[in-house]
């Protein structure tokens, strides 16, 4: 559980025709860019594992790392050229940089830029400079003015951010991206990336075991779709069940989920047993594959045992949904504005197809999941 903390600065408050003096559109543009980018290259650069900062589409083309890492060299540069407020830092990675200062170089460099950029003069805008990020410095740069440097800038972000995902993309990933949207729905609400091989089917009901797991059911028996607040049971590109809202005719399903062992050594705190009955769901899935082709429970032969790629359970705590997940897939994987966070470390589930329409998933005892 982390705890949060809301640290309140001396604000000067200014007329709003003062600040509309000093802020051009395209200075509120550049600082909102610089926050947005910002925000979504160090998550792409982040979710890159370390031992692939050598990937690189061609023979030619830099490296992720290197690409991150010229990233952060320079914003560094063209954000203190353009702004005339900040001298461009010196410090230039070498090729044995890693993962760590790369990622917290990036995000330092965005976050100065958007905090200079907030200070500039719409007034300065016309102003000529000189900035020149070619490879081969050939003669002098082309003057320009600073709105110009801007638009450059921006720009230059969006080439940079599309490289990295898709090279994130190549190595069998989905790009995470900030989530704006209500927590409730899970930061799922974007574009869905995953395909299915096979049409899977509405199944007519889903079973928790009542007892010797750590999630388990309300000791009602099967979950039957259309039943009380039971939207959804399904076996397609996962073996899934959903609840709905609670409803008010008392015949609300629910789920037990038992935190009062948290994983030794690893900072968790016992929370007992948490009980919830609304906007959840409990599921498991096969292999993604890295075309994003996803696997269906219907392919799995009768009488075979696989290994799950991500088994999951969304439930509340307190009132904020939380995600307890098994397996290395990240939740969220799907979605391309997922959550995504790592599975690695956790156990693996397994799916067991017993018959033509049945499809059992177990993790053994002493099962790790985050």
């Amino acid at each position: 559980m982390h705890r949060s903390i809301l640290r309140l600065a001396s604000l000067t408050l200014l007329p709003a025709s003062a600040i509309a003096q000093r802020r051009a559109p395209i200075v509120e543009a550049l600082r909102e860019s610089a926050r947005d980018y910002g925000e979504r290259v160090v998550l792409v650069a982040d979710a890159m594992p370390a031992n692939r900062y050598s990937f690189r589409a061609t023979a030619t083309q830099l490296a992720f790392g290197g690409v991150a890492s010229r990233l952060a060299e320079r914003n560094d540069y063209l954000c203190g050229a353009i702004t005339g407020l900040r001298a461009p830092s010196s410090e230039r990675f070498t090729d044995s940089a890693t993962k760590p200062s790369i990622v917290a170089r990036l995000a330092g460099t965005f976050r100065t830029c958007e905090e200079t950029l907030a200070q500039i003069d719409g007034a300065r805008l016309g102003d000529t400079i000189t900035i020149d990020v070619r490879n081969e410095r050939l003669g002098l740069a082309k003057p320009r003015t600073r709105a110009a440097a801007a638009a450059f800038l921006i720009g230059y972000w969006a080439e940079s951010y599309a490289q990295l995902s898709q090279y994130l993309r190549l190595t069998g990933q989905v790009p995470p991206v900030p989530c704006d949207g209500e927590i409730e729905k899970n930061c799922a609400s974007g574009e869905n990336l995953c395909t299915e091989t096979a049409r899977g089917f509405d199944a007519s009901r889903f079973i928790l075991s009542d007892s010797g797991y750590s999630v388990r059911s309300d000791g009602r028996g099967p979950y039957e779709r259309g039943a009380g607040n039971v939207i959804v049971t399904y076996a397609g590109r996962a073996a899934v069940m959903v609840l709905g809202e609670t409803r008010r005719d008392g015949t609300s399903r629910s789920i037990r989920v038992d935190l009062s062992r948290p994983v030794r050594g690893g900072g968790g705190v016992p929370l007992g047993i948490v009980v919830d009955d609304h906007d959840l769901e409990v599921g498991a899935q096969m292999l993604m594959e890295p075309d994003f082709r996803q696997h269906t429970v219907t392919e799995i032969p009768i009488g075979a045992t696989v290994r799950a790629a991500q088994a999951d359970v969304q439930f509340h705590i307190n009132g904020v949904i939380h995600s307890l997940q098994m397996g290395p897939q990240p939740g969220g994987h799907c979605f391309s504005d997922g959550a995504n966070k790592s599975g690695l470390g956790t156990s693996q589930a397994t799916i067991t197809r017993r018959d033509a329409t049945t499809w059992e998933v177990d993790l053994p005892p002493g099962s790790v999941g985050r």
